[in-house]
Order: structure tokens, then sequence, then C-alpha cells
């Protein structure tokens, strides 16, 4: 098996210093969102804390690649690299055949949305692409350098594909914003039918689904645009609260403006956080709050990776999850949905 140099180099305890991002002295706010990694650009980051208590990043990067980056402090951040991208998946001439008409329209291969977990003592990530296909691919290690298929090109399309491992060792895929589907435990594939779901009220969003389980309830956010039309208004995250994965859920509530197809995650202190990004034209989060022109994608994010401090309670027997940064934590007026 091959030793990749900065395997060697972390084996040996060199530094990869020209990866690693200065340090920062204090702290991440809880009250106020922090911004890093300004000189990279990013779509769609996730978060996620690997077996060795180091947090893992990845996010899409415009590219075939998926990058990933690996921290200790949420702040200080090495660039392990982009060792998997599309061309390695034993299908993918299959997928440039199949879809010529496509590639000319939207050019190369896109990898889009990929997440990384650390699921039955193995890696694995799911990412959907620019070419109507999604994948599923496994791993010993959280580069990716070596993958294994376990559903080949069968996974299909699953637009922004999510997975959530429930408290009884069930694994889950969501996906479609929303449809849930129960994974085999070796990922080869799936246990019974799609299952669609929804809030009680109203359409959840079209993409940048996720689930998480805060005691017995289940919390499904997905994204939307605040006017409900592609690009118009801001881009928000909502969630809707159930007892059973399959539901029924809740009414859609709002959990944070700007913060569209974010990661839910929990760092090592028990404090949550969201991921944000920039999806349109930026303004200080001063002006948005002012106000939006409705026709137009605005974000208070700046380009590289921002860092929002949330709170998820339970209350009156349900969830309340809200954004401690207040200028992320209200709708704003052109908001189709009154909350």
């Amino acid at each position: 098996m091959k030793t990749s140099l900065k395997k060697l180099l972390f084996i040996t305890g060199i530094s990869l210093t020209f990866h690693i991002v200065p340090t920062m002295a204090q702290e991440l706010s809880r009250t106020q969102a922090t911004h890093l990694l300004a000189d990279t650009w990013m779509r769609d980051p996730y978060i996620v804390i690997g077996p060795d208590q180091h947090y893992y990043l990845t996010y899409t990067n415009g590219k075939m690649e998926m990058p990933v980056w690996r921290s200790t402090n949420l702040q200080d951040w090495e660039k392990l690299g982009e060792d998997y991208n599309m061309k390695k998946l034993s299908y993918f001439q299959n997928i440039l055949n199949s879809q010529k008409e496509l590639i000319e329209e939207r050019g190369e291969a896109k990898l889009w949305a990929p997440e990384i977990y650390y699921i039955n003592h193995q890696w694995v990530a799911v990412h959907t692409s620019n070419l109507k296909q999604s994948s599923i691919i496994t791993s010993s290690s959280p580069e990716f350098e070596n993958i294994s298929e376990p559903m080949k090109q069968e996974f299909g399309l699953k637009h922004d594909p999510s997975l959530f491992q429930d408290t009884d060792g069930k694994i889950w895929l969501i996906s479609k914003c929303a449809e849930i589907q129960q994974l085999k435990p070796d990922f080869t594939g799936f246990i019974g039918k799609p299952v669609a779901i929804h809030p009680a009220n109203r359409k959840m969003g079209h993409e940048g689904c996720q689930i998480i389980k805060i005691g017995n309830k289940y919390v499904w956010f997905g994204t939307a645009w605040s006017k409900d039309t592609l690009r118009k208004g801001t881009y928000n995250l909502y969630y809707a609260t159930a007892d059973k994965i399959e539901g029924p859920y809740s009414n859609r509530k709002f959990a944070g403006r700007c913060l569209g197809h974010g990661t839910i995650f929990k760092d090592k202190k028990g404090n949550w956080w969201c991921t944000a990004f920039l999806n349109g034209d930026y303004k200080s989060p001063t002006e948005v709050n002012k106000g939006v022109n409705p026709n137009i994608a605005t974000s208070m994010n700046k380009q590289g990776l921002t860092l929002v401090p949330m709170s998820i309670e339970i209350k009156d027997n349900d969830i309340v999850v809200k954004a401690l940064d207040t200028q992320y934590a209200q709708p704003g007026a052109e908001e189709n949905q009154k909350f």
C-alpha cells in the first residue's frame, strides 16, 4: 500500500506548515459569526468530528474534486488534499457517454455538495454532480485516496444526498428535499422504498437537507430562498420536527437567514454551530437586515467559511432552533412565509 507524502509527514511528526492557516489566539465567539479561510472559494461546507476528535471539512469547490481539511479547534485548518475526484469512479466513462448533450451544455463534470462521515468503522462520502449522477463511496481514511464503490452507478441521482445514523444504528439517506430511504449497513443497497417527507403546512425547500436527533425528536433541516423562487432574496435554512423519522413533521420553522445548505453540527464542547457561505451578491449584515431587493440573490457571508453559533433546545416537548448571532436570527421583510 502506498504512503502519501502528507501521511508520511503526519506519521513522522513534521508539520504541513504550507497548508495550515495561521493560529488565532482566542476561542470562537458564541454571540457573533466567525469568518475563516477567506482565500478559499467554497459552497455547501460540511463539518463532522472524526474518530480522532479532529474536525473534518469538505465543500463544493467548482471542480471534480472533493477537498478535505482538518482542524483540532475549528480555527486552524490543515488541508489534507483533494485525493478523490469523480474520475476515480469505475463508471465515470459511463457517465460521460450517457450525458454528452448535458456536457455540451454545462461543460466538464463538477462534483457538488460532498459530505463525509465516519460510520461503522469506515469513512463514507456522498455527493452529487452536474451530470445527473450521485455517488456513495467508502474509504479507510478521510483523504479518500483509495475508495470502494458499494453501490456503483446504481446509487443513481440523489440531489444533495446526506446521511443520518439513528440511535438504533439504522442508516438513512436524505435527498431531494426531501425523500428518505434506509440503507444497508454495508451501503451496498437500500432497504425498502423511499418515503417522501414534508412539513405539515408547506414545502420545505429545494435542496441542502440534513436530519439530526435531539432526545427523541427528529429535526429535519432544509434550504430555500426567502422568496421561494431560485436566487430571489436570501438563501435561508428552515426546519421541522417529528417524533418518527418518517413523520408526520411539524410546520416549517425558521432556522437562520443566509444559512442555506449549512451544516448543523456540535463541537467537542457540546456547542451547536451552523456553517455558512457566500451565495449571491455580498452585502454587510447591517445592510442585509435593513432590507434586500427581493429580485436579487443577496448574502451577508463573505467568500470562505463562516461559522455561526446556534442554540438548539428542547422546549415544551419540541425543539427550538435559533442563531445566536442576531444578524442571522430573523427572517427578512421579503420573506414569503410569515413566522
